[in-house]
């Protein structure tokens, strides 16, 4: 059974991300900033090898993101995205998905950030 770690994963992408995996066959070890936050989440142990890739879902707008972050900085941010909008929580679980995938079978090591372009504009 193919299995996956996900930090922050009790809310936002990580969150979504812990919720899709396991429908896929796959099993799931979750880790987040407190262990209240973590019921119901999965507390799957992963396997000690694995095929390794970062997702970095810049500006998505998760409930950390919106706490840390004050909304005149947010609309300056997302103004410089030229997809003029944030990746769902759920479009970045779905590129994880993909990730962990066959059909990413020859993808490992990579950080692949999922920002609708705001790093082309920094």
């Amino acid at each position: 059974m193919p299995a996956a770690l996900i930090t922050g994963g009790a809310t936002g992408i990580g969150g979504a991300t812990a919720k899709l995996l396991p429908a896929r066959g796959y099993q799931v070890a979750v880790t987040g900033q407190s262990p209240d936050s973590l019921a119901g989440a999965g507390t799957e142990r992963p396997p000690t090898t694995c095929s390794s890739s970062a997702l970095a879902g810049a500006c998505s707008p998760t409930p950390t993101h919106r706490l840390g972050v004050p909304e005149s900085s947010r609309d300056a941010m997302r103004s410089k995205i030229p997809f003029e909008r944030s990746g769902a929580s759920q479009e970045t679980a779905e590129a994880v998905v993909f990730l962990t995938s066959d059909a990413a079978g020859c993808i490992t090591s990579q950080d692949i950030t999922a920002d609708g372009g705001y790093g082309l504009s920094v």
